[in-house]
């Protein structure tokens, strides 16, 4: 059985201990000109620390092992755990009981033998730091500095959150002291809490911690003409770009192979293995999943969303255990044997079926008899036909656990390209494009706590670097195996060479560096090759100073939404809604004055949005936009997303000032998968001297079941776009289900 700590449980055993709750901004009788003044107040403004119920916060008074547990998991978070009641002295009738296993579960402690964890004795100094340092995740880096109890106090001591803390090895550690460390401690993590901790993680990536990768795409059809001053790898290599990923496709001029083929992918390989020493660089070698490639798409299996659809995807099933050994597996193998090759990039954005992503779990039925026999369901189960599986499992309360089995099934398939990879080649470096966790799941079997998996982003091709660092602390914060490295897009429509110089030196200090798409838009421009060559040198001082930039900060936007009285809104309504602050764009980092308002309200069944934009962006100048951090497309447009917080389900539509709906649909890559249906969906346009405006009728539902209603805390983004010269296309950097982009997704609270 599995429990989900939650904050109400924390708050109840709290209680059950007999200490008071705590309370927002508390204020202490006892603190007032002390030392700690700052940190206990911080800290209860944050519902970490309380008080006695009295006034008082009682700085002198000690603390047991049990609180201090309790109070390190309200500073750093909780997650699912096992219920395997490790302690017998902290059974399941002790207040702490939930809060002790998860500790344990997440390696905060140990206890003080195998089987007891002695919760009501007071905590001493050392003990304190050893969870703080645990917590922090420099549990590694103390244990080679001598672990218990020295090594701890030597990470603390380096890390410097000692500060103001008086006490000392030996000796108990009262509550002002506790909440001097946790405040220092949660205060270093503020600053730095998305960087890698390279503790733990394997030698042969050294030269990504030193170094950074300095990365671009190609073709291996590049290595042609080594010794020409016009080939784009010497002309990158003179930039400082120490990484090539080459795709697997093409070949030397007049002999182009046939990738479609073994024989061909092997003379490819050849082919590279014979010019990389050309160069020094570090090699990656790219493959794609999903393109029609060495295996047709549906050869054996395709995928199945769920529900009823006149066409779906062209797109193998997810767990197609023959599509993986032919498309992925067996090539991943022949590469890894090549001593050129430092590391695979397998590239899951699948070109060739119709959709670049899977849009929820599969539901074919090979993953639908696989999930029955695993859970033993058995009679109406069987008979439920493919487009019909998804309402079935929502309408049986068994949605969350098939996307649950699902996302482990997905583990155990990446777990085993992984082990049959490091059969070949131990060091082999594995990556993966275009996104984080672009199919839930993949992250945890590709990569190790020794060998992370490199995540090869797209997410920042345009500049936008708002959402990085929020990433970042999630896979660390998760213990997720994957160090993550931000992708740039310098060329006509995207980057411009400033740009480009700016984003290189503000994305790769403090991640492992950037990769940029692609070698060929880069040579289509020799001024990008200068700007480059800025951008690393940028970089250089920064890693020779040892001051690392950090990544730009952004504003995360907040807006409450009110409840109209009837069916649609009335004037009055409209008039006295306040305008929302979603459209901050940014250029080179800093915010550009809006030139578009909201206005959001919402009723039992759906959300109205009126959209007042002032400036006609069809006719603000390409240079110009090329300097914002997020490029719009030609031709004025709105697109709408939104979906519930916590969940990564996410409704899109797209509208011209015409009122025309052009693009509508919901991605599943959450709990619940649907189409959005165009007759949802209503639009009316009004045009002034100045301003055109549009109002949007959005129902209020992702599956058709669940519906808003007060109280619902939802991410929301309204964005203005440019439509690409009247195709039906349309991409937004929110593409998929990107609902934790803080600077694309304001909170709206429902009141």
């Amino acid at each position: 059985m599995k429990t989900k700590i939650l904050s109400l449980i924390l708050a109840a055993s709290t209680a059950l201990a007999g200490l008071a709750m705590p309370v927002s901004a508390e204020k202490f009788s006892d603190i007032s000109g002390s030392p700690y003044e700052e940190a206990v107040n911080s800290l209860a403004e944050q519902d970490i620390v309380s008080g006695r119920g009295d006034g008082r916060y009682a700085p002198d008074e000690e603390l047991s092992r049990a609180e201090m547990v309790s109070i390190i998991l309200r500073a750093y978070g909780s997650r699912e755990i096992e219920d395997i009641e490790k302690f017998i002295d902290v059974p399941t009738t002790h207040w702490a009981y939930m809060q002790v296993e998860t500790a344990y579960q997440m390696g905060i402690i140990a206890g003080t033998t195998e089987v007891t964890f002695e919760p009501d004795a007071k905590v001493t100094f050392e003990q304190a730091v050893k969870m703080l340092v645990c917590a922090m995740k420099k549990e590694s880096k103390a244990k080679k500095l001598g672990g218990w109890p020295d090594g701890y106090i030597a990470v603390a001591e380096e890390e410097e959150v000692l500060g103001g803390v008086n006490s000392s090895k030996g000796n108990t550690i009262n509550r002002g002291s506790m909440a001097q460390l946790v405040y220092n401690c949660l205060s270093k993590d503020s600053k730095d809490g998305y960087m890698i901790d390279w503790d733990g993680i394997a030698d042969h990536y050294d030269w990504i911690r030193d170094e950074k990768i300095r990365g671009a795409y190609g073709s291996i059809n590049y290595y042609d003409k080594a010794d020409s001053a016009d080939n784009i790898l010497n002309k990158l290599e003179s930039t400082g770009v120490n990484t090539i990923i080459m795709n697997l496709l093409g070949g030397p001029e007049g002999e182009p192979y046939d990738d479609s083929t073994w024989e061909g992918q092997v003379q490819m390989m050849d082919f590279a293995a014979k010019w990389d020493n050309e160069w020094d660089y570090h090699t990656f070698i790219k493959i794609n999943f999903g393109d029609n490639g060495l295996v047709d798409n549906t050869k054996y299996g395709q995928f199945h969303p769920g529900i009823p659809l006149d066409s779906y995807f062209t797109i193998p099933c997810t767990l197609s255990d023959e599509y993986w050994e032919e498309q992925l597996i067996k090539r991943s193998e022949m590469i890894a044997g090549y001593d050129f090759v430092e590391g695979i990039v397998l590239d899951f954005e699948m070109y060739s079926g119709g959709k670049s992503q899977y849009t929820s779990k599969c539901m074919c039925d090979r993953c639908w008899n696989k999930y029955l026999t695993e859970k033993k369901l058995k009679g109406e189960w069987e008979t439920i036909a493919p487009e019909n599986r998804n309402a079935y499992l929502i309408n049986n309360g068994k949605i969350d656990e098939y996307n649950k089995w699902f996302e482990g099934k997905v583990t155990e398939r990446f777990t085993e390209i992984r082990e049959r990879i490091h059969a070949v080649n131990p060091e082999m470096l594995i990556a993966y494009f275009p996104a984080y966790e672009w199919i839930p799941g993949m992250t945890k079997g590709l990569g190790t706590p020794e060998k992370p998996v490199i995540v090869f982003s797209e997410n920042e091709y345009w500049g936008s670097l708002a959402d990085t660092a929020s990433r970042m602390q999630e896979i660390k914060e998760n213990d997720i195996p994957a160090i993550y490295c931000p992708g740039l897009y310098p060329g006509a429509g995207a980057l411009s060479p400033e740009l480009t110089t700016l984003k290189i030196s503000q994305a790769a200090p403090t991640t492992t560096g950037f990769w940029m798409y692609s070698m060929e838009h880069i040579n289509q421009n020799d001024a990008y090759y200068g700007a480059i060559t800025e951008g690393i040198k940028s970089l250089d001082e920064d890693l020779a100073s040892g001051q690392l930039t950090p990544l730009p900060e952004y504003e995360i936007n907040t807006y409450t939404a009110s409840k109209i009285k009837g069916d649609t809104p009335t004037e009055e309504e409209w008039e006295t809604a306040p305008f929302t602050s979603d459209f901050v764009q940014y250029q080179t980092g800093e915010p550009v004055e809006p030139k578009t308002q909201c206005k959001v309200l919402y009723s039992d069944d759906n959300f109205f949005v009126k959209i007042i934009a002032y400036d006609d962006m069809s006719n603000v100048s390409m240079g110009e936009l090329q300097q914002r951090d997020a490029n719009p497309w030609a031709g004025d447009c709105v697109e709408f997303f939104w979906g519930f917080d916590g969940a990564s389900d996410c409704a899109q539509l797209v509208s011209d000032l015409n009122g025309s709906i052009w693009d509508a649909y919901s991605t599943g890559a959450g709990s619940k998968n649907t189409v959005v249906d165009f007759e949802g969906f209503t639009t009316e346009t009004s045009f002034y001297d100045d301003r055109w405006e549009m109002s949007l009728t959005v129902p209020g539902t992702l599956d058709g079941i669940t519906k808003i209603k007060k109280g619902d805390v939802l991410r929301l983004e309204i964005g203005r776009y440019h439509r690409n010269n009247g195709t039906n296309m349309c991409w937004a950097p929110t593409y998929g289900s990107y609902l934790g982009a803080k600077s694309l997704f304001g909170y709206v609270t429902l009141k």
